[in-house]
């Protein structure tokens, strides 16, 4: 810490108050998986006060044929995450924004439903709209309030995809109805739904906690089993050692705070593995000029012929992309675990007037385009 962290001038002493840490195996037929959740608050004391700044979660899960040994490892790699999570805020606003806390309140045991309290989603009605992240349904603040409509599923569809009777979609100018695969969850109807395992559930509220009836558990293999994971009836019944479909339906728990699904107390069907985002700008056809891309509020500056690859979080905030002066047609969404997202911004060479472009592209694309900028860099640098 005295390293890595060493302490500069006109700061203060930050407290690391850990509520939870919760290690764990999970084995199946052919591999483990080795999991450590990290929940921790950071306090600033003055006198006999105790002020809470920030809250931070993690968790970091490793596979392989024998995980204890890479407990260590998740455990330290938590506590950097929330550590680096934490140095990148400003400490003014954390200042003026912090809660008070008596000495008492600071040091007693942890009380998930008191924390989860503190959020705007568990004392007021629910808005109407889609949320596209875990913090804007704690805020109680969707990000879509208009331009969409929920949108009642066949009978048929229903079975295919394990349940679920709405689906948001939005409707743009000419009416057509686009389907939105970022969207965490919704309110209509005054009821709110979450998306788990491809399905929207409605959550139910008993005045301290959220849960959802959902696909049931295979106690043995602990496996989530429902249609819309395994891809289809055909999938879920050939996958070996699964529960029926027909089984009866598990009981989730949603956890406000650490911003995970449990199931009788232990996380579950969250695969928490860091997604990848890749924005380039190609060499050919492009204007001399830097570009300027804003990610998640930072911007950074690119030339032709060059990329930049960010690991992204799976379990606390969303990701946005935009361009500085065209921020209304940027890009919102919740990274998918182990999923690579690739964006592309232009800046036409033969259109000096034009304005630069910011498109997502897919896989098959945007892997062709990277390996000719990384073939043509080392080219560069053998010359």
């Amino acid at each position: 810490m005295t390293n890595h962290y060493p302490k500069q001038g006109n700061q203060e002493p930050v407290i690391l108050r850990i509520n939870k840490l919760w290690v764990s195996e999970h084995t199946t037929i052919n591999t483990e998986t080795g999991t450590a959740e990290l929940l921790v608050d950071f306090l600033y004391r003055s006198g006999q006060s105790y002020y809470k700044l920030y809250t931070a979660t993690a968790i970091v899960s490793q596979n392989g044929l024998d995980v204890t040994r890479k407990h260590e490892q998740n455990i330290a790699n938590a506590i950097h995450s929330c550590l680096k999570e934490f140095s990148t805020k400003s400490w003014s606003k954390l200042h003026a924004g912090s809660i008070l806390l008596t000495e008492e309140e600071a040091k007693g045991p942890y009380d998930t439903i008191v924390a989860a309290s503190a959020y705007p989603i568990s004392t007021k009605t629910p808005v109407p709209g889609i949320y596209l992240t875990m913090n804007e349904f704690r805020n109680n603040a969707p990000s879509i309030t208009s331009g969409y409509e929920i949108r009642h599923r066949s009978t048929f569809s229903n079975i295919m995809v394990g349940g679920g009777e709405w689906i948001p979609v939005i409707v743009t100018a000419e009416g057509k109805a686009k389907l939105l695969p970022t969207a965490w969850g919704f309110t209509h109807q005054n009821k709110t739904y979450y998306k788990f395992a491809g399905v929207y559930y409605q959550l139910m509220f008993d005045g301290s906690s959220f849960s959802f009836s959902g696909p049931p558990i295979n106690d043995a293999s602990g496996l989530i089993v429902t249609s819309a994971v395994m891809g289809g009836l055909v999938g879920a019944a050939i996958a070996g050692g699964v529960a029926a479909a027909t089984s009866k339906p598990a009981m989730y728990q949603l956890d406000l705070v650490a911003g995970t699904v449990t199931y009788n107390g232990k996380p579950v069907g969250v695969n928490t593995a860091n997604a990848k985002l890749i924005v380039y700008r190609q060499a050919k056809g492009e204007q001399k000029t830097p570009v300027i891309v804003r990610l998640n509020g930072e911007e950074k500056l690119f030339h032709p012929n060059e990329f930049i690859e960010l690991d992204l979080s799976t379990n606390s905030a969303g990701t946005t992309i935009s361009l500085p002066d065209d921020e209304e047609n940027g890009f919102s969404f919740m990274p998918a675990p182990n999923k690579t997202y690739y964006f592309t911004c232009i800046l036409n060479e033969k259109a000096p007037t034009e304005k630069t472009v910011l498109k997502e592209v897919d896989k098959a694309k945007g892997e062709f385009d990277v390996k000719g900028i990384v073939f043509s860099q080392k080219k560069a640098a053998k010359q």
